[in-house]
């Protein structure tokens, strides 16, 4: 059990790790002609006075670019709408999208008196991975543990033709 707990604690931390350091704050310009875009978080942790242990908690993160529209409105329309519908899971915004999965969990399991063993939890990336005048590249990370022996990660890359 420990050894679950110390992979998936070691996951976790190169997971935010790797979504943290990509392309920053879309501040690279290497032509005029670059998008420009900003990275927004959304997160949400239950709230339970009973559990003292905070790995017990059901969690999730959402960490995301939006893309200015002041420039390219088509393309930073569709690149902002396209990013919504992969990662916020039907949801509005990232935030409903998280509270909407801490809510989910915490209802799951209220005939287990709203305790699992390990804190569920959810974590999304997506970064630019590149960013040009004639495209643009993301990298969409998922990782989710709603228990059982392990977590279930994947990644995934997206290309866009920006012309």
């Amino acid at each position: 059990m420990r050894i679950l707990i110390t992979l998936s604690t070691l996951y976790i931390t190169l997971f935010n790790l790797l979504a943290c350091n990509k392309v920053s704050g879309g501040n690279v310009s290497a032509t005029t002609d670059t998008i420009a875009y900003a990275y927004k978080q959304a997160y949400a942790i239950q709230t339970d006075s009973k559990i003292r242990d905070p790995s017990r908690l059901f969690r999730a993160r959402i960490y995301y670019p939006e893309f200015d529209t002041s420039k390219y409105l088509a393309l930073s329309d569709s690149l902002n709408s396209f990013v919504r519908y992969t990662t916020f899971g039907g949801y509005a915004t990232a935030q409903e999208a998280a509270n909407a999965f801490v809510n989910d969990c915490i209802n799951q399991t209220e005939s287990q008196e709203g305790l699992s063993m390990l804190g569920w939890e959810s974590m999304d990336s997506v970064n630019v991975i590149y960013n040009h005048s004639k495209v643009i590249s993301l990298h969409r990370q998922h990782y989710s543990f709603t228990g059982g022996a392990h977590g279930n990660p994947s990644e995934t890359f997206f290309s866009f033709n920006t012309q």
